[in-house]
Formats: C-alpha cells, sequence, structure tokens
C-alpha cells in the first residue's frame, strides 16, 4: 500500500505555522512533505483558466486554497498512491494517529470509501448524524460537513476531482456539492477526532464560526487561560454539541 502525508503551506508564510507543523510531525514521528500552496492573492480569478466562470465569486484565498488541494490530488495520481492524508498547517495533533489509522486503512470499509475525515465541522446552527462502522470509524449520514483540516482520500476521488472538477468550481471543503457530483460516494469520519486546529488567523477570509464563538477564540489567543475554558472559547464544546449519534 503506496501512502504518503502532505502539509499544504504557503512558502512564504509566517514561519510560525511550519515550525508549528515539524515540530508535532517529529514529536509523533511521521514522515511528511510540505505541499508549497497556491497564492490566491498572486492570481487573477477572470482570466486564470484553472478556475471555472461559475467560481468566479470566490474570494482569492479559498481559491488558493482550492488549487492547492487540487495540486495534492494530482500528486496522488502521478505518484501512483493508494491513499494520502492531507493536512493544512493550522491543524493539531488531539491523540497519535499511527495505530488508528492503521487499524483504518487495513479495514475494508475504508477500502471502498473515498474520503475519511480526521476533522470536520458543519454551519452553524447545524448537526452532523454519524453511525457507527466500528471502533471509532463512523459514517456521515446527515448533515453538510466542512473542512478541509485533516482527512484521507484515495487515488479514485483524486482521479474524479481531477477529471470533472477542474477548472475548480467551488471551495475544497464543498463536500455535499462533491456528493451531490457523484464525486465521493461516502464521507467517514473518526470520532471523537483525533485532530484539532491551532490559533492562527485565517488565510483564505473564512470565518466559518458565529460572532460569539470568533469573539472567544480571539480572546482565548490573547489571554491565558485555563485550558477547559480555552476549550470553550474556541468552540470546541459547541463542536461536539453539533454531533449527533445514531443508533
Amino acid at each position: 500500500m503506496k501512502f504518503k502525508t502532505f502539509v499544504i503551506s504557503l512558502k512564504n508564510d509566517n514561519d510560525d505555522r511550519r515550525k508549528n507543523v515539524r515540530k508535532q510531525m517529529h514529536q509523533y514521528k511521521w514522515d511528511f512533505e510540505f505541499q508549497d500552496a497556491v497564492d490566491g492573492d498572486t492570481i487573477n480569478k477572470l482570466e486564470d483558466s484553472r478556475i471555472h466562470r461559475d467560481a468566479h465569486w470566490m474570494r482569492h484565498g479559498q481559491i488558493g486554497c482550492a488549487l492547492s488541494h487540487m495540486e495534492c490530488y494530482q500528486r496522488v495520481v502521478d505518484e501512483n498512491l493508494d491513499y494520502a492524508l492531507i493536512f493544512e498547517d493550522d491543524f493539531k495533533f488531539k491523540s497519535d494517529l499511527s495505530e488508528l489509522l492503521e487499524i483504518t486503512l487495513n479495514s475494508l470499509v475504508c477500502k471502498i470509501s473515498q474520503v475519511l475525515f480526521l476533522y470536520v465541522n458543519t454551519f452553524p446552527e447545524e448537526k452532523l448524524s454519524l453511525r457507527r462502522v466500528e471502533g471509532n470509524l463512523f459514517s456521515i449520514k446527515g448533515g453538510r460537513p466542512l473542512c478541509a483540516t485533516a482527512y484521507i482520500i484515495t487515488r479514485r476521488f483524486c482521479q474524479k476531482m481531477i477529471n470533472q472538477a477542474r477548472p475548480i468550481i467551488s471551495v475544497a471543503d464543498d463536500w455535499s456539492r462533491f456528493l451531490d457530483m457523484d464525486l465521493i460516494s461516502d464521507c467517514f469520519v473518526m470520532y471523537p477526532l483525533p485532530i484539532g486546529i491551532m490559533e492562527f488567523d485565517s488565510q483564505i477570509g473564512y470565518k466559518p464560526y458565529g460572532r460569539k464563538q470568533r469573539i472567544g477564540r480571539y480572546l482565548s489567543s490573547r489571554i491565558k487561560l485555563p485550558s477547559v475554558i480555552k476549550g470553550i472559547l474556541n468552540n470546541e464544546t459547541s463542536l461536539s454539541s453539533k454531533i449527533e449519534i445514531l443508533d
């Protein structure tokens, strides 16, 4: 089984993000490669042939993000990988993934699925419905999953995205649309989520939280607080309240 880990990161970005990545990967002895992100600010979205004419509503940062993920998909196909683990550079390990991934990647479910989230969110005021497949592996049966912070994809998914979703038509984490387009057959998630998000400002101008959550994240990034309080302010508690486990 051929498998690689790619971390999408702007090459000229503030080094704090790449330092964070290296530190965590070293701690868990995890092999990875940086995938230099596409800088959306350098793109003329009205003239760039990589962007679909119906996607000009996207912000420059969102376009760069989508193109960066697409470049990872191209690498998976070009390098004939069976799977790839894609990280964005604001991830944080909440647990050691080694044993979890070994079990999951060797299961039949992962071999026939196309996307497995290690972190996921959804829209404000919405919930995700999960049904246990085995162990800590769940299928997403309801709701609209968001986020491309950490996920595993198959070569089949990558080939479909290259063939049918280029020029780019939407943001990198528009999974509901990809499902509607039959680019994905199923979405799975590890739960409890083994990956979280670090406190870095968004590089794509995206605000996935409501006003109260954004204020909480702002305060927690500037005030020393107990970890439990920080978790509440950073939306970790409200995120768990968005998960519904089906019988």
